[in-house]
């Protein structure tokens, strides 16, 4: 990630910017896995829900926080000046972590070789929890994605008001990622379970109508995304 945002910083052209933001990608995919496997390794069962809400609350928060501040970054600076301040950030986890992060001898008994990874792949009900999931998870992402591209050039949305709309997407499913262990607590897994299901359903329900009906609204289209958020 370091490197990668190294090579944004002092891009000399567009190749080598899709360069960097590729190196990037592949730099953030691993601590972002390996959070939540932390908390499952290094904490109890019954405090895991408990710690894993604080992480997400943690993320999120981070991410409503970076669609403000990063337009203010790019509308006073440049579009380097938001790489600088990744640069910096990424060096900064880099100490920490080493410092922070528990070091343990690996296992010799545990293979890291594809063969090891057959048996899950063969498994049919894994492979369906995984698709459900990614399902579930990927237009919230999809989003995230496009929507300087949405807000910006197509609704016409100032660059210096984007992140307030981005970033009540992100408040909104920090806030739920806070007091989701209490709700699981009150209401058992099976009904927020469900009940979030149904939440997407309404959520894609309302989308499918803005695009047919070919509503501009960036208000209505957040409004629907935010419950797709929660």
């Amino acid at each position: 990630f370091v490197l990668g945002s190294l090579l944004c910083v002092f891009a000399p052209n567009y190749s080598s910017l899709i360069l960097g933001r590729f190196l990037q990608g592949i730099g953030i995919s691993g601590p972002a896995v390996l959070g939540f496997v932390g908390i499952a390794d290094e904490s109890p069962p019954e405090k895991q829900a408990e710690f894993m809400g604080i992480l997400n609350v943690i993320v999120t928060l981070a991410m409503a926080g970076a669609p403000i501040l990063g337009s203010y970054v790019n509308f006073y600076t440049n579009w380097r000046g938001n790489f600088v301040v990744l640069l910096g950030l990424g060096v900064f986890c880099l100490i920490i972590s080493y410092f922070a992060i528990p070091h343990k001898e690996g296992d010799s008994t545990v293979s890291l070789s594809p063969e090891a990874y057959l048996p899950l792949l063969r498994s049919e009900r894994l492979l369906t929890f995984v698709l459900g999931i990614c399902f579930l998870i990927v237009p919230y992402w999809l989003f995230i994605g496009m929507s300087p591209i949405l807000y910006m050039k197509d609704l016409g949305i100032q660059l210096k008001h984007f992140g307030f709309y981005q970033g009540a997407l992100c408040v909104v499913f920090s806030v739920t990622s806070m007091v989701s262990p209490k709700i699981l607590k009150a209401f058992g897994q099976n009904r927020c379970l469900q009940f979030g299901i149904f939440l997407c359903f309404f959520s894609s329900s309302l989308l499918m109508m803005i695009a047919l009906l070919g509503i501009r609204n960036p208000l209505c289209i957040t409004c629907s995304m935010l419950i797709l958020s929660v």
